[in-house]
């Protein structure tokens, strides 16, 4: 069984007394392998020593199984230490180990091994770190040593204790050390070199008795007595070995390191770099006897020996190993006696070290505070390897500089220095090494020496040859001044100090990037000086992209070093590489690496991120900026935000350009960004975005207003400027997306634009605008009447809809127009709870019709009430019973003829029986004669002369006696008339006789005067002929009166009262039906009949029913007969127990009553319609009178005629299209006027004229950004809308030029906040574009190394994102346009923008257009990620559709999960296309290509069908893991969103998973639960839509419910409210042929037609979009179907039948919004010529010449000539010099000279003439009258040859004029240049100091008159000028 047992381990090749003493075991693992078939069993293992060293070692197992290996572990030998003690030298040995099985020895293995002595050590190769085992602290003569150190460390600092590290003071700790240190220098121990012993392994030591006794050592002996004694005090002491040497160090702090061997050099390097100070090192041989190294001398050693040899192999931390249980050895005794002590010459010690700078330690922080704008920064940064700054490579972009000590060189920049830059030295003969970079290591002292004298003559030195210096300097200064020219940023930076790092612990290549970058000018002074550098005036900066790098990839965050931390010199260098080390203790081979270059140090996004680092200032000027970064709103948004319902009222149609129809949520946002708003636009799919920011853009643009545009794609952008130029705005639009863009296609669109020529403004543009704003009131004023709401609460349209849902109910109930005066909706309520009651009340009592207790008005019950009404009811009755028999009796005695018993005749008979019982004086003659009533004014006669016949007498007797009765009235009376005509005496005597025959009838004749004698006669007269009438009617009445006559002389008032109460007898008697001939005399009757009783019994009746009637609140009054009296008393006392509800009842319709419902409780209690429909007939009558009431109230319905209506659409329409036109022309016009005219003589310095010159150069040496800064004015007017990328801002456009008016983001969403704030700072208002629930930035599948399964990476944050963070104001776009099927986007809507978006249904909208096609296969998981089986079926549709000729009219696009399948995809379609070489045509030819895309990419486009690959699914083992890549993250649905909303016609979705195979509950990822249900919506369609709660409340029946009623009546099928969103087809009729679409649909003026804001949305947008579709189409109006609901019904009908007859229509494929509404044809548009700047001519007054002297000049008959030329000059000149016109008058005399009486005269002429005087500069200028100067507008040159005017003799207003008029042809010039242009104009060749201060004084006048602006020394022409 030989070799069937094989013997293995791991074994010591060596042994010794140190070993045995540490337990290190010799054999360290023992193996045993079977290598049999069969198991072995039962084995001894034994291990056995030779020499015996060792105790044997034997174990036993139980067995091996065949082929298997056992492990024993370590063996624990147990090896004589007495043995290992004895040794003195080294010996060889064995062990022989031996596996037996019984007495079978199944195998044996001998093991060589060297024994070693006891002073020997293992070596380097065998566990070095034993050598911690010679280091004995404890030998007595260490601490003599001790003893001896501590006598120094008391000379230096007054204490001799060493107290290890308890001070915390590195320093003291160095002090500690070098007092060990001078102390071993005092035993001069003698220096040998190493024995020939001295090898890898067992190198003999000398243990400190060896040292104390022969003085001698070598390095390794000197190293472990120096760690001895350090050990000894309490220091943790290092032992460094290096290639054949040795030399110590020791922990500054109480540290050591996490393992006992160290080979990385670095971890001392770092440790022992000034500023750390963490561990001192020194080199032990200069303690030997001999040397006189100081302390810092052997520190100094020490380092040099580990930076310059280049031979470190390890240290040993002593402190380390003894935690690792490697314990000193113990001293040894010998043999010898002893040794004779040697006294040494005392030798010179060194002195106190001197105190190194300490920086301060790293603090460890899980986070370094960073604000938003530091945030930016880093995500532009690149920290790939491409980046210098993170990968830095020597490149022909850098050079290296030789510097000795850094942070004097940044100290000597930061002080201004300026050093030249010079080649290597000629001497240094070494090569350029492969890498090119030098580290410090590789210095010679020689060259230390060389750098720090150049650096004193500042003078830098290369690492190249002179020769090349020269032309390296060159390169960099012209690649930096290129790049400060064309991005305006600085990439020459002074890289100090480098990292040196490594991408993983495995990783060999080191990478070094740059810590401290200071920014750098190149100037070449001289050739014989050659190049300087010198510190730009900008701020230092810590290489960020590397702290970053750091944070972000290796969790490393360092705080404190970004802003550089400074000193007083400038940065604190020794600080920041101090920083830099602590943090990278840690990390192997790490360093701080002290190099410096010169170089380009740039990124990707450098312009970006140098945009935000340096001009911070710049941007935070913005308000929208200042809030991002503060992370709440800077500023408080205005209020008044564009209300859309408003729109129509607010805006009126020329104050904003729409050149591009415009929904209600559009136009809000182009008004709001027209006002300046800055605000949020949020832009769902499909939702018109880029056609509203056109709209935008254009209506800033006719505002006068510069527009910026941002779009992170070129595609977005593309769409924009597409959409612009059909517009008309091309040539005003400047694109520069990319930041390279090319030169020559910016300056050709700058020349386009320059060349744009005057467009001629529309004329009548005013006017069709009131146009438009009249037709669009007067559609909206029937909508707003219609729907607005009355003061009962509700419409005219909902009067009308609630009218025709109650119609059927019964028309009683009708309601006056005034009872609706006041009704309001809370009185309203009041009515219907009214009604309510009186619905209950009249049901509870059974109906109130008829009811049993219906006299009962009380309202109030009560159990008393019962009780009482009930016992008077029973005592009525008696009552009742005993009045009717003596009732009778009455009538009986009394003849009536007719005894009906009703209330009246009972009444009149109880009145009879009173007035006989009263009145029994009433002569029977009198009462029976028959017709009295007809004889009453033959009585009142009778009396009435009775009494004047009484009345006469009475007054004759007074005076008279009877006699006078009977005396001749007559005669006498003719005697006295007569007598009185005669003349005196005839006439007394003939009175006399009368006066005489009275006096003697008289009682006194004295009392009878003659003046009497005439009333007495008449008097007389009366009585006579009254007397005689009473006599003649006496014949008659004389019997009748009987007794009361009395011959005549009866009392009259008596027989007037007689005759009353006859006649009133006759009458009652004749009511009663009585002819009176029973009741004979009155008062007999009285006691006949019984009168008395029957009135007591009466009175008592009346009681009980008042009682009765108190009670119960019945009236007694009325026709009720005594039987029907007695039936009530019976019928109440029967149905008393209904008296609650009765009374109830009351109640309730006393309340309606006086609530106004009479009409309804009439109604109900009439009978006319019964409890239950009390509640619909009062809706049918109060809605029929709510309309009828506000249809008359509002003009606009009751005139409404649908006809008309109709008409007045079609014209607002055809207004709409041909204003749009207009506006396009005017806003061309408006735009074009800006431009200046291009000039052939302007200033070269002017901005049109460098234009111009870079125009015909091709703008040769001058770059965009460059032309950009020199012509900012022109740029604005040619160009006021740019369209670039934002990394193209930061290249071309200073922030510090004035702002953009507008800055206009689209596809926010994507577009990091770092990079947008750029832009957003360029402008002053900012409208961001985007949608929230669409693609964040991300880089998921920018990289094809990204495995889609396992992800990391997060979603950047957007500057969308951060917007809506500080509550920005937002504005939504809700009408989606983009879907030719409403399915198409219903899922989108319903489940990420809660169906808030309008979509318009399609005829077939009982279809879907997306589709779910299963397919069978499989997922590749982990492998290929691919699905082969989607992509071959997603392939072969493509070919099926390329195929026909009507599918390939529809473009195609594929939409994949992952990048992978994408792939396959591509290759598969080009692979068949490759063999179908005419369906690769047909794609070739197509307007839109067939597009493949991931989800990542895919936003923004879109296409006619989209064919959609899953991918994922379940793989070739049927699982199926919920991975669905980019779908699983956070945010995740946003990208299903996208992919889900790109098809305009049909979506097919290609899955191999089915919505069943997806469980949530395995998840939380919310877009796997979109997934999810997108795939059930793509399966089931519509159903599987969820509705929104509040979506799912049943809604009433409204008008048009009503109206399908009535169609289906009619025998068609209808459906209402077609659409899956807010909008709807108020009714559908479906087609019978087809009956998954419609025939017809139906709009009414409803709710829909009202929630459209504006008259274009209601009348013109929502019906043209529904065309296109395929709707055929009519309009139901509400006010014709009141009018005439069958007409209306029959014009449907023929409607219907109208559509069904006709062909189909079908959906218009390309909308009018691309094929005809953009077309606009510039080279249409009228011309007008561009006035070119052609100034006046200076007209000189032609005055009539005279000759004369002064001397008669100044005579006053020449005063009216001289003041007339003085006039004309004025009329002519003016404005004119004082000076010029004194001279033209004076000249026209023929006087050459102006003495002071001249000009006295003159001045005083002048101030007698009307005019107007201005001064400037001295001089005196004239105006005419009605001239005003500062309204003068006017500038004159001189005619060639002609009079020319010096310029101080030209007012400043003229100078104005001229300096404005020629701004406006070249925008701006600097101040000089435009002088000159000035006095060019007007006719001067040169200039001069007078000849500048006049044209300055008219630029002063420009500029105070707002003309011109001065702009760092150009004058610039104000943009409103």
């Amino acid at each position: 069984m030989e070799g069937k047992l094989q013997i293995d381990g791991v074994f010591s090749p060596v042994v010794n007394f140190a070993m045995q003493q540490n337990y290190v075991p010799v054999i360290r693992k023992l193996t045993l392998k079977n290598k049999s078939e069969e198991a072995l069993e039962n084995l001894k293992i034994s291990v056995v020593a030779s020499p015996d060293f060792a105790a044997e070692w034997q174990r036993e197992i139980a067995g091996i199984p065949a082929g298997e290996t056992a492990d024993l572990g370590a063996v624990p030998l147990t090896l004589f230490p007495e043995y290992l003690y004895a040794r003195t030298e080294r010996v060889t040995g064995m062990l022989r180990i031996t596996v037996s099985c019984g007495e079978e020895q199944l195998g044996e293995k001998v093991l060589p091994l060297e024994i070693l002595a006891y002073d020997q050590w293992s070596g380097t190769q065998v566990m070095p770190e034993i050598v911690a085992a010679f280091i004995t602290p404890n030998y007595p003569w260490v601490a003599q040593v001790v003893r001896n150190a501590a006598e120094l460390l008391k000379q230096w600092t007054g204490s001799p204790s060493f107290t290890g590290y308890q001070s915390k003071n590195p320093h003291g700790v160095r002090l500690q050390m070098a007092a060990i240190y001078g102390a071993l220098q005092q035993e001069n121990i003698i220096y040998r070199p190493c024995p020939a012993s001295f090898e890898s392994m067992g190198q003999r030591v000398a243990m400190a008795d060896s040292i104390s006794t022969l003085r001698l050592g070598n390095c390794l002996d000197l190293t472990l007595l120096y760690c001895s004694c350090l050990e000894a005090v309490g220091l943790n002491p290092l032992v460094v070995f290096e290639k054949e040497h040795a030399y110590a160090g020791c922990w500054l702090e109480e540290e050591c390191f996490p393992e006992c061997v160290q080979d990385d050099c670095s971890v001392l390097t770092k440790r022992t770099a000034e500023g750390i100070n963490e561990i001192a090192l020194v080199e032990s041989t200069c303690m030997a006897a001999g040397e006189t190294v100081s302390f810092d001398g052997a520190e100094a050693l020490a380092e040099q020996n580990l930076v310059c040899s280049g031979e470190f192999q390890f240290l040993v931390d002593v402190k380390r190993t003894r935690g690792s249980g490697i314990r000193p050895l113990p001293l040894r005794k010998t043999t010898v006696d002893g040794f004779i002590p040697y006294e040494e010459a005392k030798k010179e010690v060194t002195a106190a070290p001197e105190v190194r700078e300490e920086a301060a330690k790293l603090v460890d922080v899980d986070s370094v505070p960073v604000t938003r704008q530091q945030m930016w920064e880093r995500k532009l940064l690149d920290l790939s390897l491409r980046n210098m700054l993170v990968n830095f490579r020597a490149t022909r972009s850098t050079l290296q500089l030789m510097a000795d000590d850094f942070a004097k060189l940044e100290d000597a920049l930061s002080s201004g220095a300026e050093f030249q830059v010079l080649g290597r030295p000629e001497d240094w003969e070494d090569p350029l090494r492969d890498q090119k970079i030098y580290e410090k290591e590789n210095r010679t002292p020689a060259l230390t020496h060389l750098i720090r004298t150049e650096f004193e003559n500042k003078r830098l030195r290369t690492y190249l040859r002179e020769d090349d210096v020269a032309p390296a300097m060159t390169y960099l200064c012209r690649q930096a001044r290129t790049s400060l020219e064309e991005n305006g940023s600085n990439t020459l930076y002074l890289a100090l100090g480098f990292l040196k790092w490594y991408e993983s612990e495995v990783s060999e290549k080191a990478r070094y990037a740059p810590l401290v970058l200071l920014p750098i000018d190149i100037v070449r002074k001289s050739a014989q000086k050659g190049y300087v550098i010198r510190l730009r005036e900008e701020e230092p900066q810590m290489n960020i992209t590397l702290l970053e790098m750091l944070r972000q990839d290796f969790g490393m965050t360092i705080g404190g070093l970004d802003p550089l931390p400074r000193d007083e010199k400038g940065i604190d260098l020794k600080k920041v590489f101090s920083t830099m080390r602590q943090a990278v203790l840690s990390k192997a081979r790490w360093d701080v690496v002290e190099m410096t270059f010169l170089g380009l140090f740039s990124f990707s996004q450098f312009i970006m991120w140098s945009d935000i680092r340096n001009r911070a200032e710049d941007l935070k000027r913005s308000k929208i900026v200042r809030s991002l970064m503060s992370g709440k709103m800077e500023w408080e948004p205005e209020a008044d935000f564009p209300d859309p319902e408003k729109l129509d009222e607010e805006y009126f149609p020329g104050d904003i350009a729409v050149p591009i129809a415009a929904d209600a949520s559009q136009l809000a946002a182009i008004c709001a960004a027209g006002k300046g708003k800055s605000f949020i636009l949020h832009g769902p799919p499909g939702t018109g975005k880029s056609q509203t920011i056109t709209n935008i853009i254009a209506n800033a643009l006719y505002q006068g207003k510069s527009v910026l545009f941002i779009a992170e794609k070129m595609a977005a952008l593309s769409v924009v400027q597409k959409r612009l130029e059909k517009i008309g705005l091309g040539p005003f639009s400047l694109e520069l997306h990319s930041n390279k863009a090319k030169k020559r296609d910016v300056l050709t669109q700058l020349q386009q634009a320059l060349e744009i020529g005057r467009i001629r403004p529309v004329e009548d543009y005013e006017q069709q605008a009131e146009r438009l704003q009249e037709q669009r009131t007067e559609l909206n004023r029937y909508v707003n009447a219609l729907h607005r709401k009355q003061p009962f609460g509700f419409s005219a349209y909902e009067a009308i809809a609630r009218y025709e849902a109650y119609k059927g109910a019964p028309a009683d109930v009708c309601f006056l127009p005034e009872d609706l005066e006041n009704l309001t909706p809370e009185k309203l309520t009041e009515w219907e709870d009214r009604v309510g009651e009186v619905t209950a009340a009249a049901a509870a009592c059974g109906g109130v019709c008829g009811h049993p207790l219906r006299e009962m008005t009380v309202s109030v019950y009560s159990p008393g009430l019962r009780s009482g009404v009930t016992s008077r009811l029973s005592e009525y009755g008696r009552e009742l019973s005993r009045f009717s028999e003596e009732m009778g009796a009455f009538a009986k005695a009394a003849g009536l003829l007719t005894a009906d018993g009703s209330r009246e005749y009972l009444e009149k008979t109880i009145a009879l029986a009173g007035f006989l019982q009263e009145r029994g004086d009433i002569p029977e003659s009198l009462s029976c004669v028959p017709g009295l009533s007809e004889m009453r004014e033959e009585l009142s006669d009778l009396c009435a002369t009775g009494e004047k016949r009484d009345a006469a007498r009475e007054k004759l007797m007074k005076t008279y006696r009877q006699g006078i009765l009977s005396f001749d009235e007559s005669s006498a009376r003719s005697l006295w008339e007569e007598a009185s005509k005669s003349w005196f005496l005839p006439r007394i005597s003939g009175q006399g006789k009368v006066l005489k025959s009275l006096r003697a009838l008289a009682e006194d004749p004295k009392q009878v005067v003659r003046a009497e004698v005439p009333g007495t006669l008449e008097e007389l007269r009366i009585y006579q002929e009254n007397e005689a009438q009473v006599k003649e009617l006496g014949k008659v009445w004389a019997e009748r009166l009987g007794p009361l006559w009395k011959n005549g002389e009866g009392n009259w008032e008596k027989i007037r009262g007689a005759f009353a109460d006859a006649c009133e007898l006759q009458r009652q008697l004749s009511a009663l039906g009585s002819s009176g001939s029973r009741c004979g005399d009155p008062g007999r009757f009285r006691e006949d009949a019984g009168t008395t009783a029957l009135r007591n019994d009466w009175q008592l009746l009346q009681k009980i029913e008042q009682e009765l009637a108190e009670r119960t609140g019945a009236s007694f009054e009325g026709e009720a007969h005594l039987a029907e009296m007695s039936e009530r008393k019976l019928r109440w006392s029967r149905h008393l127990d209904g008296l609650r509800d009765w009374c109830n009842w009351v109640s309730v319709r006393e309340k309606a009553a006086k609530a106004g419902l009479s009409a309804v409780v009439g109604a109900c209690q009439s009978g006319a319609i019964a409890p239950e429909e009390v509640e619909d007939a009062f809706r049918r009558g109060l809605y029929a009178a709510c309309a009828d009431w506000s249809i008359e109230k509002e003009e606009a319905l009751a005139s409404f005629h649908g006809a008309m209506f109709d008409a007045k659409i079609q014209k607002f329409r055809r207004t709409c299209k041909e204003f749009e036109q207009l506006t396009r022309t005017e806003l061309s016009a408006k735009l074009s006027a800006r431009v200046p005219a291009p000039t052939a003589d302007a200033a070269a310095s002017s901005e049109i004229g460098i234009l111009q010159k870079a125009i015909k150069s091709g703008g040769r040496m001058l770059s965009i950004r460059r032309l950009f800064d020199s012509i900012p004015n022109l740029l604005r007017m040619l160009c006021p809308c740019m369209l670039m990328s934002p990394i193209s801002v930061a290249q071309y456009i200073d922030p510090q030029y004035p702002p953009f008016d507008l800055v206009v983001f689209d596809e926010a969403s994507q577009l990091p906040t770092c990079e947008a704030v750029g832009a957003i700072a360029r402008g002053n208002s900012v409208v961001v574009v985007g949608d929230p629930k669409q693609l964040p930035p991300t880089s998921f599948f920018a990289s094809n190394q990204v495995d889609a399964e396992h992800f990391d990476q997060e979603d950047l944050e957007s500057v969308l994102d951060d917007c809506l963070a500080i509550s920005m104001p937002e504005e939504h776009l809700l009408w989606h346009y983009r879907s030719r099927h409403e399915s198409l986007i219903a899922f989108s809507n319903m489940q990420y923008y809660d169906n808030k978006l309008y979509t318009f249904p399609s005829p077939n909208d009982l279809e879907s257009k997306v589709s779910l096609i299963r397919v069978k296969g499989c997922y590749d998981r982990g492998r290929t990620k691919q699905n082969r089986a989607e992509a071959a079926a997603v392939v072969e549709e493509i070919l099926r559709r390329l195929a026909d000729p009507a599918l390939s009219k529809d473009s195609i696009g594929v939409v994949t999960f992952s990048a992978p399948q994408q792939n396959l995809i591509e290759d598969l379609l080009e692979e068949a296309l490759d063999r179908n070489p005419q369906l690769e045509a047909v794609n070739a030819g197509a307007e839109e290509p067939i597009f493949v895309k991931n989800l990542e990419n895919v936003q923004g486009d879109e296409r006619d069908v989209i064919l959609f690959s899953i991918g994922y699914g379940p793989d070739e083992t049927g699982k199926v893991a919920l991975n669905f890549g980019p779908l699983n993250r956070d945010g995740g649905w946003r990208r299903l969103n996208v992919a889900v909303s790109r098809a305009r016609k049909e979506m097919r979705v290609y899955s191999t998973i089915g919505p069943e195979q997806i469980d949530l509950s395995r998840t939380r990822s919310e877009g796997v639960a979109g997934l999810k249900a997108f795939l059930e919506f793509a399966k089931r369609g519509k159903e599987a839509l969820a509705s929104p709660i509040d979506a799912l409340v049943t809604k009433k029946a409204g008008f048009s419910e009503l109206v399908a009623r009535r169609i289906r009546q009619m025998g068609y099928q209808v459906r209402t409210d077609v659409g899956c969103s807010a909008f709807k087809i108020d009714l559908a009729v479906v087609d019978p042929e087809n009956p998954d679409s419609y025939l017809l649909g139906i709009l009414c003026d409803g709710e829909h037609y009202r929630e459209a804001k504006t008259a274009r949305d209601r009348n013109m947008n929502q019906e043209s979009v529904l065309r296109q579709l395929g709707w055929r189409l009519y309009h139901l109006w509400s006010m014709e179907w009141w009018e005439n609901e069958t007409g209306e019904l029959l014009k449907i009908r023929a409607a219907i039948e109208e559509a069904a007859g006709q062909e189909r229509m079908v959906p218009i494929e390309t909308p009018p919004a691309e094929k005809k509404r953009f077309h606009f044809d510039r080279n249409n548009l009228e011309r007008e010529e561009i006035p070119e700047m052609v100034p006046e001519t200076y007209q000189v007054a032609k005055l009539e010449s005279r000759s004369a002297t002064a001397e008669e000049f100044c005579l006053p008959q020449n005063d009216e000539a001289v003041r007339g030329q003085m006039e004309q000059v004025l009329k002519e000149e003016a404005p004119v010099a004082k000076e010029i016109l004194f001279r033209r008058v004076l000249a026209a005399w023929s006087i050459t000279r102006m003495g002071a009486r001249l000009e006295r005269r003159l001045s005083g002429m002048l101030e007698q003439m009307e005019h107007k005087a201005t001064q400037s500069a001295g001089q005196s200028f004239l105006w005419a009258a009605g001239m005003d100067p500062e309204a003068y507008e006017v500038f004159r040159a001189p005619e060639d040859g002609g009079f020319r005017r010096e310029l101080d003799e030209i007012p400043p207003e003229e100078l104005s004029a001229a300096v404005h008029a020629l701004l406006r042809q070249q925008i701006s010039l600097p101040k000089e240049d435009l002088v000159r242009e000035v006095y060019r104009l007007f006719g001067f060749a040169r200039t001069g100091a007078s000849i500048a201060e006049a044209v300055q004084a008219g630029i002063r006048e420009a500029e105070k008159r707002g003309y011109v602006t001065v702009e760092d020394g150009r004058i610039v022409l104000r943009e409103d000028n």
